[in-house]
């Protein structure tokens, strides 16, 4: 692996793969990730304990800036293992690192539409309701 690593820096691609690593930065910065359910709902917790002052602001803040660097990085670091591990070519590697990576978007986008119905849902009705009598 870390010749493959080297080979690529050395390589006349090299340039390619500065292009391919800074194009995946940024689609992993516009993409939903799977990761979005387990953020919204820590955000949630934590947010309420700190409003019940069961915990400090600090706390609060210790681990919110926890979650933000390792929550999606994890996630990344174990696509990456996946792709360490799994035997074969370029293409074998390529397609299952992109099955996870396409599943993954999928739940993080199912997930923001959820929060995106619950907050509109919260303002608005689609179907009036009976007023009672």
């Amino acid at each position: 692996m870390v010749n493959d690593i080297k080979g690529l820096f050395q390589s006349k691609h090299a340039v390619g793969g500065l292009y391919i690593g800074l194009i995946g930065m940024i689609g992993g910065e516009l993409l939903p990730s799977p990761t979005d359910p387990i953020d919204f709902w820590l955000e949630r917790k934590w947010r309420i304990q700190l409003e019940k002052e069961e915990i400090t602001p600090k706390v609060y803040w210790d681990r919110m800036t926890a979650k933000y660097y390792l929550l999606d990085s994890s996630y990344l670091a174990l696509v990456f293992l996946t792709a360490v591990l799994i035997k074969g070519d370029f293409k074998k590697k390529a397609m299952v690192v992109g099955g996870i990576l396409g599943a993954g978007a999928m739940i993080g986008m199912i997930s923001s539409n959820i929060k995106k119905d619950i907050t509109y849902f919260e303002k608005f009705k689609l179907v009036p309701k009976d007023k009672p009598a």
